[in-house]
């Protein structure tokens, strides 16, 4: 196997003399978060008047900000604390031994030191001053508003330039070590912080890697694929970077083959280098059969070494790596296996790219306008799942029959396959989904109560239904712009989330009880509860209406699912109310109730029965001709469109349907006894 590897080194000046600079900061303190603080340092050899100097915290929208008070100047080479609160921050530097246990400035942010000098609140912004844990920056300014030193860690922010430091953990902090103005380059995590000691050039500043990134996104052993890598040090410059890979048939454990070392030679007038790796086809027949795990080593002039991730090495027990699983070409894993999932709901193949078809339930934007987000349902089983990345979506809409192809993950609860969510794994170019329509599909609508939704929410995670006899509970009127309305539909209590991406915001909601369809997802930041209905635009809200229809304009003479006229005869009603089956003026009574199947008929009037193997509604919508019924010849009707096995939305008028498999020798007898019993003329 070859494996190809690229790097980018670049030398950036040292630090400039006679300047005030953020020197460290401890977002995540052990104990509690008002422990919070920033080190300033004056590395100048000069006094330097920081009056009204502002240091912020960037909020979720417009950032607080804290001034310094009239005459307050910093000498040459002083190194000054500003903590969040300076009593939490003598608590917390006191119990680690910190060689400074006492702030110099605080911001009052709650409890107040009258000891202590407060920066003033010049812009109140959204909150209080609060320092992220998984990412954030903070900015010093002058008194005109220049901006005069930065620092930023885990995710990035635009505020800021360059590439944030990585995110320090609990008890940890940033440390500057220079001063070329991008962040990754100019701090180091450190587990011991040091307050009071200030910006110092290490004598060896380590080489920084930027996480390596791959390409394609889904590794196919039978295509060759690259990893590629930033590398810079910035003092001594870069020596030399190795890339350490190994095999494996799981992403765990010890790996099937010893790491090897790769080097990375520059070429001519360029720093970046490929070179292809490639696995013959016939080595993997699934999805969960071969990995490669993968590392980087980079060495400086100095001798100082950095790997990424840290602390990986070449030992067959490396614990740290990154790692892909290889996806067969052609190959399509059922939606059933992509949703897998432990007791905790984390995917059993979490991380793991996979390719699954089923139909969209949605169109490509559901819900999120200008991202990849839809939902789709296997067409033989109950199963669905979301796909989403932040790509420009791949136009779709429902009844599409689509191939996705992306990474199995998670996003507050619910399942999905697209973009990489694991943590600290290698990034990717591009799209991470990718999306090819193959043909259509009927769209299956699950006509449930709440109380069954709710008794197997992660069954119906994903899947659209629709629930009848649905009233507001929470004296909502109109529906809101990203807004909850609480419902009920006598069984139990659900949450409906109006999504403005929809045209659902500003309709009115129906005083009487009505017929609500939707997404049934769920929002749970911490991995379960948080189930929600999430109606996919207004038509998907029916007033007053107990008639069960996939909400698609019937494609026959009239209008389907009991709000109008069924395509096959003028006058006659279809789909859940039911009445169907009998000629013009003639209104059907619905099917008789047996064995406890759905009491919704398919069209053809026909019982459904909760044992027999017979075929319920066996008709199928659309137009002329005939459908296999249990191997033999049953007319089409031009209303609903049936299928084996479950439930589906007609691609012509979308209405739900239920049967059962097998053929129905005493389907006629019923037919003329229900006709002669309920035919009475139309209303």
């Amino acid at each position: 196997m070859r494996l190809s590897f690229a790097l980018v080194a670049a030398l950036f000046p040292s630090v400039a003399s006679a300047q005030v600079v953020i020197s460290e900061v401890q977002p995540n303190p052990n104990g509690s978060d008002a422990a919070e603080w920033i080190e300033i340092h004056n590395a100048g050899a000069t006094a330097v008047s920081i009056a009204g100097w502002i240091v912020n915290d960037f909020g979720p929208s417009t950032p607080r900000e804290y001034t310094f008070g009239a005459g307050v100047t910093l000498a040459a080479d002083e190194v000054i604390i500003v903590a969040r609160q300076a009593t939490a921050f003598t608590i917390m530097a006191t119990t680690e031994a910190f060689p400074v246990t006492t702030a110099d400035f605080e911001l009052a942010d709650g409890a107040d030191d009258v000891t202590v000098p407060n920066l003033a609140v010049t812009t109140a912004g959204t909150g209080g001053f609060a320092l992220g844990n998984s990412g954030d920056g903070v900015q010093l300014r002058d008194d005109l508003g220049a901006v005069v030193s930065t620092a930023e860690w885990g995710s990035g922010r635009t505020e800021v330039p360059g590439t944030p430091a990585p995110g320090p953990a609990s008890g940890e902090s940033i440390v500057r070590v220079a001063n070329s103005g991008d962040a990754q380059l100019d701090f180091i995590v450190v587990v011991t912080p040091t307050p009071g000691t200030g910006f110092v050039i290490l004598p060896n500043v380590p080489p920084v890697i930027t996480v390596p990134r791959r390409a394609p996104f889904a590794l196919d052993p039978a295509l060759s694929f690259s990893l590629t890598a930033t590398v810079v040090d910035v003092d001594d410059g870069v020596a030399s970077v190795v890339m350490a890979f190994a095999t494996a048939g799981a992403p765990t454990g010890t790996p099937g083959t010893s790491y090897y070392d790769l080097q990375a030679n520059s070429g001519a007038g360029s720093d970046l280098y490929s070179v292809g790796a490639q696995l013959p086809a016939t080595m993997v027949t699934d999805f969960n059969e071969l990995y490669v795990r993968v590392f980087v080593r980079a060495t400086d002039a100095g001798g100082t070494v950095t790997t990424s991730p840290p602390g990986a090495n070449s030992a067959p027990s490396n614990p740290s790596f990154y790692w892909e699983n290889f996806l067969p070409a052609g190959l399509v894993t059922p939606i059933a296996t992509a949703r897998d999932q432990d007791v905790s709901e984390v995917p059993l193949w979490d991380g793991h790219s996979v390719r699954v078809e089923g139909v969209a339930l949605t169109t490509n934007e559901a819900f999120d306008n200008g991202s990849t987000n839809f939902f789709i349902a296997d067409t033989t089983t109950i199963d669905a799942i979301r796909v989403f990345d932040f790509s420009t979506p791949t136009p779709i809409a429902p009844g599409d029959l689509v191939r996705v192809v992306g990474k199995v993950g998670v996003f507050r609860g619910v399942r999905q396959i697209g973009q990489d969510e694991r943590a600290d794994q290698m990034s990717v170019f591009g799209p991470e989904v990718e999306v090819t329509v193959i043909g259509s599909a009927t769209v299956p609508v699950r006509s449930l109560t709440i109380a069954q939704l709710l008794a197997s929410a992660e069954t119906y995670e994903s899947q659209l239904v629709e629930i009848a006899d649905v009233s507001v509970t929470d004296g909502t009127t109109t529906w809101p712009s990203d807004g909850n309305v609480d419902v009920s539909d006598g069984t139990g209590a659900l949450v409906v989330r109006s999504v403005a991406a929809t045209d659902l915001p500003g309709n009115g909601i129906a005083p009487g009880p009505f017929l609500l369809r939707g997404i049934f997802t769920q929002f749970a930041p911490g991995g379960t509860g948080g189930y929600q209905l999430q109606p996919r635009s207004a038509a998907d809200v029916v007033p007053n209406n107990p008639i069960v229809d996939g909400g698609v304009p019937d494609g026959g003479n009239g209008r389907d699912g009991g709000i109008g006229r069924d395509g096959g005869a003028p006058g006659m009603r279809d789909g859940g109310d039911p009445r169907d089956g009998g000629p013009p003026g003639m209104r059907d009574g619905g099917a008789p109730r047996d064995g406890g199947g759905a009491p919704r008929d398919g069209g053809g009037g026909v019982p459904r029965d909760g044992g027999a193997a017979a075929r319920d509604g066996g008709f199928r919508d659309g137009g002329p001709g005939a459908v296999r019924d249990g191997g033999a010849e049953v007319p089409r009707d031009a209303g609903v469109r049936v299928i084996v096995g479950g439930e589906r939305e007609s691609g012509g008028c979308g209405c739900t349907t239920h049967e059962k498999r097998g053929g129905a020798p005493w389907f006629a007898l019923i037919g003329v006894f229900w006709l002669v019993r309920r035919r009475r003329p139309h209303v």
